[in-house]
Formats: C-alpha cells, structure tokens, sequence
C-alpha cells in the first residue's frame, strides 16, 4: 500500500506558542531581532492580538529568514509553497526549507523529503527524500515517521523493509497518525513485518477508520464482512462501509450495495437501496468498472429484475481485467440466469 501524506505543520507549530501581538515586540522586531521578527510574523498570519495581514507576516518571516533564523525560514518556505503572501514559487519554497532543515528544523526536513519525493521545485530524488524524512522521523515527526514507513514498505529510495516499514508506522501510528495506523493494520492483516495478528490489524484499523479514513473504513467493513480478526457481522460491515461511502468513495458505495444485495441474513438485504449504492459505485470508478457492475447486476438480482442482472453481467464479464475472479462472475450468471440471486460468504478481493 503505496500511501503517503502531507499536513500542513504550520497551526501544530503555532499552538506551542503562547505568543500575542504587543507594541514591544514589534519594536523589538523593528530593532532586527530575529526572534522577534519571526514571532511578528506569526501575529500577523494568525491575527494573534492584530488583524490578520499576509503579506505583513511574509515581510517579517523574510526578515528573520534572511538573518538565519530556522522557524521563519520553514515558515517562508512554506508560503511560497502554497502562493500565500506571495507568488507561488516551488524552487525559493525548497531554498527555504533547505536552509531551515540543515540548521534541524524537523519541518523543514520533512517539507525538503516531500519535495525530493514529488520532484517539486527540485529533481526527484528518492534517495535523498529518505534521508530527510529519516532526519525529521528520528525528531518525532509522525508525518515523516509515516513516509518512511512507506518508503521502506515499498522500495522507494532504499532496500525493501517490512520491518523497518512496521517499525516506523507504529511510532507514527502511537501518536495517532491515521495513515500509519492504516498501514500499521495492513501488515498485521497480511504479516509484513511483524507477526501476522487480524485482531492487532482489526484494532489499528479501527483507530484510523474513527477518524474518518476512508481506506481503513473500507478495510474495517471487510474485516467483518469475512470474520477477519473479528466475528463476521454484516450489520456491522456495512456501518463502516457506509461511512465511507458518504464520502463519495466508490469502494465503499459497492461494499454497502454488495452486501444488501448478497447477504445471507434477510434483515441486511435491500434491493432498492443496494441498486441506488451501486449506480452510484460505478459513477465514481467509471462505467465499465467490472466491480461494480457485478454488484449492481447482483442488486437488480435482489430485486428479481434478473434479465437487467444478466445483461449487466455479462457486461463486467466483458471488462473484468483480473482474471482470478472470472469463476465467480460465471457463477453468478448462471444464478441470475436462473432467476436466482447471489448469496455467498463475503468473498471478495483481498484487502
């Protein structure tokens, strides 16, 4: 699972500062304090105790940034990064960070790794991303401790490591990071790096999935859908895919309409509902996604509109790219061609 992220650092680093505009700091900003320089700078952005201005807080990170100061130096890098205060400029965002994250700024190694890896305003370089982000890891920055985890999980810039890939998702995912815990779940669900455990997957899965990731929430819905680390449960899988589904994700759309359609307690099942879920499945993936086809076709099943079922059937068979599934599809369209719907034990790609 190739995932990595990018938050923005900058309000994280203001709340540790109990800083309020003064007329002393600015004087003391005028008379070329970098500290205070930097501090201004923040007012202004944040409009602590002044209106907030931009462009006045720009003025005054340069102004510290120039005398070498390495917060205001992340901070500049970072307006230029975004175009806030200034025109956006990708390569003065790296000159920034740079200089900030060779002083030890944890930010700023971070924000230079995202860059080396993206290739913006700088050429990619895998290599030299896994440097920083391990120089902004090893300071505790969750975000950088994350993106290691995928470098190593993955082969980007260093030698495949599961382990290593575990170790560094889980300082992450310990300070509540959900794409770690995401991924901190993924290599317990299918042992990558440390011992295969679906109850230990089923527990990161669900901290990341209370956090509204969309992955984990579909990940968590297909743990209960196969019994995986927990007693299968239908009602409950489609809570967590539902939630993701509201969230205009197609995997989750398919999972709420595959199991109204296909679950084997009548309770669950839904035709009506499940048809609605699954147009809207394969608006989001495309119209010729295969997955989704079999899944509205098994929800006009459930409704025993079986000739549509049959023809949209036949349809995802006609795209169905992995191969591995084509037994399944042809089972269900012999069902559907003899007017029965589809019931079976949640079997489904793995996640």
């Amino acid at each position: 699972m190739a995932l990595m992220h990018q938050v923005g650092w900058s309000a994280e680093q203001n709340a540790k500062a109990k800083i309020i505009y003064s007329s002393g700091l600015e004087n003391k900003a005028t008379a070329g304090d970098p500290d205070a320089q930097a501090d201004l700078g923040m007012c202004y952005f944040e409009g602590l105790g002044v209106a907030k201005d931009i462009k006045q807080a720009v003025k005054w990170y340069e102004k510290s940034a120039k005398q070498g100061h390495a917060w205001a130096q992340a901070s500049l890098g970072k307006c230029y990064q975004t175009g806030t205060g200034v025109a956006k400029d990708d390569q003065k965002s790296v000159t920034w960070y740079r200089k900030s994250a060779e002083q030890g700024n944890k930010w700023a190694q971070l924000e230079l790794g995202v860059c080396y890896d993206k290739g913006r305003g700088v050429a990619k370089n895998e290599q030299e991303a896994v440097k920083w982000y391990t120089k902004s890891a090893e300071q505790g920055v969750s975000i950088a401790q994350c993106n290691l985890g995928v470098c190593y999980a993955n082969g980007i810039g260093v030698t495949q490591d599961y382990e290593k890939a575990s170790k560094w998702y889980r300082k992450s995912a310990e300070q509540g990071d959900e794409y770690a815990q995401l991924h901190l779940g993924w290599c317990y669900l299918n042992g990558k790096g440390v011992q295969q455990d679906e109850r230990e997957a089923v527990k990161w899965l669900t901290k990341s999935a209370e956090q509204g990731n969309q992955d984990s929430q579909n990940g968590l819905g297909w743990c209960y859908r196969n019994g995986k680390g927990v007693q299968k449960n239908d009602a409950e899988a489609v809570k967590w895919y539902r939630k993701s589904a509201a969230q205009g994700d197609a995997e989750g759309q398919n999972g709420v309409a595959w199991i109204l359609s296909t679950s084997e307690d009548a309770k669950i099942r839904d035709g009506k509902e499940a048809v609605g879920w699954a147009l809207k499945a394969l608006k989001t993936a495309g119209e010729n996604d295969a997955f989704a086809l079999g899944t509205l076709a098994s929800a006009y099943a459930e409704q025993g509109d079986f000739s549509t079922a049959v023809s949209i059937q036949e349809k995802a068979i006609r795209n169905l790219k992995d191969k591995a599934y084509m037994v399944d599809y042809q089972n269900q369209l012999r069902s559907y061609k003899g007017k029965r719907p589809w019931r079976e034990n949640s079997k489904e790609k793995e996640f």
